[in-house]
């Protein structure tokens, strides 16, 4: 909060890798909610919602097929449902 850079968060790579600090790739993030020490991105070219565990410094998807929704569906579980 004081404007001190403490870690970049992926690659620079276009993608949507997971993995640690260095490998992970990301395509347009945007929009973002920190709760204890996981940070929650909205992934908006991917259509994914990630997860990074600040303390164990690993990206995951959490939610999303990596496909854009055309519906406006109900949802469904998190990894088998395409978001928009």
């Amino acid at each position: 909060l004081d404007g001190k850079l403490v870690d970049v968060i992926g690659s620079g790579a276009i993608g949507r890798a997971d993995g640690d600090y260095g490998t992970a790739t990301f395509d347009h993030p945007q929009g973002m909610a920190l709760v204890d020490q996981t940070l929650y991105v909205a992934d908006t070219e991917n259509h994914l919602i990630r997860e990074i565990d600040l303390k164990r410094k690993r990206v995951s998807t959490l939610a999303g097929t990596g496909e854009q929704s055309r519906i406006r569906g109900r949802g469904g579980p998190l990894r088998e449902t395409a978001l928009n």
